[in-house]
């Protein structure tokens, strides 16, 4: 394919990718709401009691005499949604997510079909098998200590129910019931609103603005490609950087990411610090704006102009290595510091993940990490590049080690 045809198709997919997501954002992915049956809700809590059922019944009698067995079932529980707890003699023996705030909790409180705990409201099914009781427990609705824009309560069952609705153990209280699978009592609920989301145009609007960016890097590539034998190099490559991560910028965090708010990957549940990093989507997104920048970097970087006449000057040029080697080692404590703020804002594992623990959100996390330190490393390699020839090996080991200790 010739320059000029790769030029056009870039240009078309620019266009293309940045009209068709402002075109499905503007049209398609606002919220509505509607409301749903008692009736819906009462099934899908008997279908969720139903489960619990299951999960006690399948539980092997032989791990209850067997602690090892009986943890290798608590770590494959702990990759469902359902919850298990095992006591013997009142006492909490085992248990599949240490996250579950019944520490203090007696059995005979989970004799409920229905409770809150501290994080939450819990379905609670249970079976007795002398001398042990197995109680699983589902999470319906959850909560925290605190909320903030970030941080807000919510309903797991039904997926999307708005926040705002009411539950209470009153059945006086006017408000609708919800009764369980042997029509006992369970809770009763205010208005039933549920917003509804167009989730697969969630997915098309990343889509469109991810071909959108990308294209333009293509662009800002080739044009950067054409000119790179000229002295400005450095110059366009500043304006071009700064160009292209204003266009990402509005891109992806205008209107506070509401355009993806209905994917998993931008829910606060998973990972939020910030106004600009709001959810593990906002991350992965300035990882791969970051990536994209350092090879920018690493391709077009050339040796400075004013620096020209310092070749021959081998102590000059020496102290100019360890300075740019020291700006290096600030960026890989840029880097170490996002990994930190990654593991310290997460709800779950960032670095370490069982097998059963991998799921889309942990292959999010592990990408993140795989290119941060990738970005790490075309930038240290640009900076050994342009001293490879102007310094010996040893002379640039010594300035390393002497950049290090500062």
């Amino acid at each position: 394919m010739t320059d000029k045809r790769i030029w056009w198709l870039l240009i078309i997919l620019f266009l293309t990718g940045t009209a068709s997501g402002l075109f499905l954002e503007f049209w398609f992915a606002g919220t509505e709401k509607r409301d749903i049956d008692i009736k819906q809700l009462e099934q899908a809590v008997q279908k969720r009691q139903l489960s619990l059922n299951q999960m006690l019944k399948s539980f092997p009698d032989g791990a209850l005499f067997d602690a090892e067995d009986a943890w290798m079932v608590m770590d494959s529980i702990s990759g469902s949604s359902n919850d298990l707890l095992i006591y013997r003699n009142n006492q909490l023996v085992s248990w599949s997510d240490q996250g579950l705030p019944v520490q203090d909790v007696h059995p005979v409180f989970l004799n409920q079909p229905f409770i809150q705990l501290d994080n939450g409201y819990y379905l609670v099914q249970q079976i007795q098998r002398d001398p042990y009781l197995l109680v699983g427990l589902f999470r319906i609705k959850q909560s925290f200590p605190y909320q903030n824009k970030y941080l807000k309560d919510g309903f797991l069952l039904p997926s999307g129910l708005s926040p705002s609705v009411d539950i209470v153990r009153d059945q006086g209280s006017g408000y609708e019931a919800v009764y369980g699978l042997e029509g006992e009592y369970l809770f009763s609920i205010s208005n039933l609103t549920i917003r509804q989301h167009s989730h697969s145009a969630n997915i098309y609007i990343l889509i469109s603005y991810l071909i959108s960016v990308l294209t333009l890097w293509g662009i800002i590539l080739m044009v950067l490609q054409s000119t790179r034998q000229s002295r400005w190099i450095n110059f366009r490559l500043a304006f071009s950087i700064a160009l292209f991560s204003v266009f990402y910028y509005f891109m992806f965090w205008h209107a506070d990411m509401s355009a993806f708010s209905n994917l998993d990957l931008f829910s606060p549940i998973h990972f939020a610090m910030s106004d600009l990093l709001s959810s593990l989507g906002a991350l992965l997104l300035l990882a791969v704006w970051i990536l994209l920048v350092s090879f920018l970097f690493f391709k077009f970087f050339r040796w400075p102009e004013f620096l020209a006449g310092i070749d021959n000057k081998r102590l000059l040029t020496g102290a100019v290595f360890g300075l740019f080697f020291i700006l290096v080692q600030v960026w890989m404590l840029f880097i170490i510091k996002m990994i930190y703020q990654l593991v310290e804002h997460s709800s779950g594992p960032s670095v370490f993940f069982k097998v059963i623990e991998i799921n889309e959100i942990a292959v999010a996390k592990i990408f993140i990490l795989a290119i941060l330190f990738f970005s790490f490393l075309l930038i240290a390699e640009k900076v050994i590049r342009l001293f490879l020839f102007r310094l010996s090996r040893p002379v640039m080991c010594l300035w390393i080690a002497s950049a290090t200790v500062i």
